[in-house]
């Protein structure tokens, strides 16, 4: 037996590490400082909250890999490193995001320790025995209430209706004593999220303005067993200082600027566009051609105005992206109007013309008592398509709504990706005239609270409202998909055979996705 020494012992663990490090991805991971606190955070909940491209995914998957290898220990003191198997779950928004963002990143960062991929339980195998379950939002609620877990990785806060499901995540981890770690942007709809967690962080920490930016000891500034490590984009060495400053200057306005470079927790005030301009967004009503794709945004009203408005994607050209012309509306305020009257206007005014969807609200498809109604119910949507006017559910989530009109409307000094056209007179003064609520707190709201009760509702937004449906749509995502978080896509990171790495028209990198793709895990 060869007697131990502390120099055959420095050997021994050198050899160990660099079996790592050549196997994988994970343990070669040189961490930034802040995502060097946050991999060794040991409170109950660490929240990583940083601007756009912060390495919010990347250090969230390399998190969950060393977890789920039992190793997070060898390389960041504190962590238990007796490579047991453990349980985990990764939770994402939507199926899109968890499948073409998180799935990738994660499957980087486990690199050769992985065993198997099961696609009907959407769950990895390690080697070492542990399970790693993917999860989307979109399934509900009731998908994580049978869970039981040893950690959990949230990408980003969601609305409210993450609430229950972070709730439900709770539970799972109470017999395990589990943590959960969660990423994200502190975005307009996660209301939820500032009351729950980040209040009591600040008024523990005294964090009101943004100096304590992050946790350098596991454990500190921490209330209620949460921890926040605030990140900012200028902190992450491996971008290009000019290009930041660039997209700064092109893309982020000065309401942005706190959310989407700093990660803070942010109060609203004044307009909800402020960027919108007439000089760079109203232009002269101009022919729409045949071959360009259409859509139509329907919001209905009784006594409130019944609005319609059509859309049309101009394709790019050099040197411009595509965009979306706002070309026509039926703003309906007659008294005593019903669905077949303002159908009628609908009909007349579309002459003909094809469209790729119309979208209309959701509420529309409500089952109203009616006992002189066919069945004993009146629902609108049907009402419209018996005559002859025929709508798919609109998406009306209000917070995502906002954002993507945002990037839209694009910052001042840049070319937009939305025009309206002069006609459109109701459209341009609600979009110059909506404004938060007085004394409204954005992130920091009631649990429960949307972004629909953050916006001053006592002067009209029908208009506005048809709008949010045709960009939910996403006729400017047709070719290329965004996640909720643009920035956490990765240019280095090798893509599937049928998706390729692209700039879109402001620059910034996007997976360009030509048909349904399927990844194959190597066993």
């Amino acid at each position: 037996m060869i007697p131990s020494s502390p120099l055959l012992d420095l050997y021994a663990a050198r050899s160990e590490l660099g079996f790592w490090q050549r196997h994988f991805y994970s343990a070669a991971f040189n961490p930034l400082p802040r995502q060097a606190a946050f991999l060794s955070s040991r409170a109950k909940i660490a929240v990583y909250s940083g601007g756009n491209r912060a390495g919010k995914t990347e250090v969230g998957a390399v998190k969950a890999a060393l977890l789920a290898n039992g190793v997070l220990g060898l390389l960041y003191p504190g962590f238990p490193d007796d490579g047991r198997p453990t349980k985990g779950l990764v939770s994402g928004l939507d199926y899109k995001l968890v499948s073409k963002v998180l799935r990738p990143k994660l499957q980087r960062a486990l690199g050769r320790s992985v065993h198997s991929w099961s696609e009907k339980n959407q769950m990895w195998r390690l080697k070492n025995g542990s399970e790693i379950w993917l999860a989307s939002e979109e399934s509900g609620e009731q998908k994580y209430q049978a869970i039981d877990i040893d950690w959990a990785w949230k990408d980003e806060f969601g609305d409210a209706k993450s609430e229950g499901i972070i709730n439900e995540i709770m539970r799972g981890l109470v017999d395990r004593n589990g943590c959960l770690f969660v990423t994200a942007t502190p975005t307009l709809g996660a209301s939820w999220a500032g009351p729950l967690w980040y209040e009591p962080w600040r008024d523990a920490t005294g964090d009101t303005d943004g100096q304590i930016h992050y946790c350098s000891r596991p454990g500190h500034c921490s209330a209620n067993g949460v921890t926040f490590y605030f990140v900012n984009t200028e902190d992450n060495a491996y971008l290009s200082r000019d290009a930041v400053k660039d997209w700064i200057a092109r893309q982020v306005t000065e309401e942005q600027k706190a959310v989407r470079l700093h990660g803070r927790f942010v109060t609203l005030e004044g307009l909800v566009y402020p960027m919108f301009d007439l000089s760079r967004h109203v232009i002269d009503s101009i022919p729409i051609p045949k071959e360009w794709q259409k859509w139509r945004g329907m919001d209905f009203g009784l006594a409130a105005p019944s609005t319609c408005l059509w859309a049309a994607l101009e394709p790019a050209v050099e040197g411009r992206g595509p965009r979306l012309h706002i070309y026509r509306e039926v703003y309906d305020t007659r008294q005593g109007k019903t669905v077949q009257m303002t159908s009628q206007l609908i009909k007349d005014a579309s002459n003909e013309e094809e469209y790729v969807q119309t979208l209309l609200d959701p509420s529309c498809w409500n089952r109203d008592p009616a006992p002189e109604a066919v069945g004993g119910f009146f629902v609108v949507a049907d009402e419209y398509a018996r005559c002859g006017v025929y709508a798919e559910r609109a998406n009306n989530e209000v917070e995502s709504g906002v954002e993507r009109l945002w990037r839209y409307l694009g910052a001042p000094g840049t070319v937009p990706s939305l025009v309206i056209h002069r006609c459109c007179e109701n459209l341009v003064r609600e979009m110059r005239r909506q404004k938060w609520k007085k004394g409204i707190t954005g992130l920091t709201q009631t649990p429960g609270w949307g972004m629909g009760d953050k916006i001053d509702k006592t002067d009209s937004d029908h208009a506005l409202d048809a709008l949010r449906y045709i960009v939910m749509a996403g006729p400017l995502e047709a070719d290329t998909f965004y996640g909720p978080d643009k920035d956490d896509y990765d240019s280095s990171v090798e893509g599937p055979e049928e998706a390729e790495w692209v700039l879109d028209a402001q620059g910034r990198p996007a997976l360009k996705i030509r048909r349904r793709i399927s990844l194959d895990i190597e066993g």
